[in-house]
């Protein structure tokens, strides 16, 4: 059963003996601290609870098979792959870089990244500042304003047409040059084919 997972089939044989021992003491002591004692190991099994189901539970067989696939490199190694589209490796990649690699990729025929549902999340920017900051809420309406009236997608698509002005990046162009000429005779021969025909 999974909410028995947080502790051991021994941790539980313990707790269980220790609950039946403190209880008995503490009524035979004083019977109104059982209600104490039944609020402290509620609280206790609800916060192991709680940091059992939020955090990642990996088994070690899998981080050692694991371990074998991931390739350590620099940044720099890391940004060239990327934008030569190596394949032979899978990269992390945040939300944002994700975007300006998905509008590299929209008119190629077969893309070759995708994002994967198998994410760690994001790493969360924010701006540090004290709690009494009298900035704090019209930077925060800012914000919200520019992500609802589409600026923030104008300028990163701005941004990116840039980079590729000045040849940082470029187009993924992958499509098949033999099915445009193969579609180009296509339509020489209908054009051909309906010219002849109406000519008859």
């Amino acid at each position: 059963m999974y909410l028995l997972l947080p502790l051991n089939r021994w941790s539980w044989l313990l707790l269980l003996g220790g609950v039946f021992y403190i209880s008995a003491v503490l009524y035979w002591m004083n019977p109104g601290q059982l209600t104490i004692l039944g609020f402290v190991l509620t609280s206790w099994y609800n916060i192991q609870l709680d940091s059992f189901l939020t955090a990642l539970v990996v088994e070690p067989q899998l981080i050692n098979e694991v371990a074998s696939l991931l390739v350590g490199v620099n940044s720099s190694e890391q940004v060239s792959a990327l934008l030569c589209f190596n394949r032979s490796y899978a990269y992390p990649f945040t939300m944002e870089r994700w975007e300006f690699f998905s509008l590299q990729q929209q008119y190629a025929f077969k893309p070759i990244f995708r994002f994967s549902s198998a994410c760690l999340g994001s790493p969360i920017i924010g701006y540090p500042m004290r709690s009494d900051c009298h900035l704090e809420s019209s930077l925060s309406m800012f914000i919200m304003r520019i992500q609802a009236t589409g600026l923030l997608q104008h300028w990163f698509v701005s941004d990116f047409n840039d980079a590729m002005r000045a040849g940082y990046v470029r187009l993924l162009d992958n499509d098949l040059g033999g099915g445009w000429l193969l579609s180009l005779l296509v339509f020489v021969f209908e054009h051909l084919r309906l010219n002849t025909g109406r000519s008859i």
